[in-house]
């Protein structure tokens, strides 16, 4: 049997879509046994002999595959231009045949953009009639609100890593990593090899994988320069449906505007059904305070629930002064 890190090599994929030669065959095991009637014996098994090296890394750390004809891999990421031709994942690999919206954004996320992220999860949950799962990066910022908030809705979820499968990083985000390990409704997926080093240029790649699994796309915070409008060029490259969150509090949403000006969908609060209002403790005046906790992302964190005095609505502090305050 052909190792399946065989088929990771990136010139040997770009040699297998420009001839179509995937869609010659109906498995890997075919497939490999044509690509090899190309190639150099000498060049075929050193190849196959430190892909068995590769392979036996991944099981080791308790990894599997999925290949291009497997029934699990995503049909939506089988049709951009150059789909992995094998899927290295951790953890539930039956989630890949689900729907999936992608939501993306900056590491750097205004606290307005993480509220709505997480609005935006709780709208999909309760207006998706069938198992609709998000998809992110696993990066700090909006991929991690949006992947905490699904695990703690029972969405199912899938990271999509710029580093091998089982390679914790940022490695500040332990906490969303073990979440993940312990939801039997996630998945972590990656092409890249074990000992493949992640760099500036493995995240970009990775962001068409999140962008090709997913039927629509969702940035919530798009700086000019980022892995966000990396993942917004893919996605209109591959024909997605995209949506951009706007307020004129975020800090960095250039890149949203810009994407907004040529024709992308706008969408805010209203969209979201949120009932009343942001703002920052300077426009907020006769409060009275008391104390509660709350369950939020994936800690119990203290915080302040307000009560005007005029009215019963109640104010939630949403961090760095900010507070949104529900309608009646």
């Amino acid at each position: 049997m052909i190792p399946y890190s065989f088929f990771a090599d990136s010139k040997l994929r770009t040699f297998v879509f420009k001839n179509n030669l995937q869609k010659e065959f109906h498995s890997l095991e075919d497939l490999g046994d044509k690509i090899i009637s190309y190639m150099d014996n000498h060049w075929v098994q050193e190849q196959l002999e430190q892909s068995r090296i590769m392979d036996k890394v991944y099981l080791d750390k308790s990894c599997g595959f999925i290949d291009y004809y497997h029934d699990y891999y995503p049909s939506q990421l089988r049709e951009i231009y150059d789909p992995p031709l094998v899927l290295y994942y951790l953890g539930n690999p039956q989630i890949l045949k689900l729907e999936y919206s992608a939501i993306v954004g900056t590491r750097k996320a205004s606290i307005v953009s993480l509220f709505a992220t997480r609005k935006l999860v709780e709208r999909i949950a309760q207006e998706s009639p069938g198992p609709l799962g998000i998809v992110s990066g696993m990066a700090l910022g909006i991929d991690k609100e949006a992947m905490q908030t699904a695990i703690n809705l029972n969405l199912p979820t899938l990271g999509v890593l710029g580093t091998p499968a089982y390679m914790e990083y940022p490695f500040s985000n332990s906490l969303l990593y073990a979440n993940m390990k312990a939801y039997d409704q996630a998945c972590l997926v990656s092409e890249l090899l074990p000992l493949d080093r992640y760099a500036k240029w493995t995240f970009p790649m990775r962001n068409r994988i999140i962008t090709g699994i997913a039927n629509k796309v969702y940035l919530m915070e798009t700086p000019s320069k980022s892995g966000a409008m990396s993942s917004a060029n893919n996605a209109l490259d591959q024909n997605k449906e995209i949506f951009i969150f706007s307020d004129r509090r975020q800090e960095n949403n250039i890149g949203g505007e810009q994407l907004i000006n040529d024709g992308a969908t706008r969408f805010g609060w209203e969209d979201l059904g949120i009932k009343g209002e942001i703002k920052h403790i300077t426009e907020i005046e006769s409060l009275d305070c008391k104390s509660s906790q709350i369950e939020t992302g994936s800690a119990w964190e203290s915080y302040s629930i307000f009560k005007k005095s005029s009215n019963t609505s109640q104010i939630e502090n949403l961090g760095s002064g900010f507070y949104f305050i529900e309608s009646n």
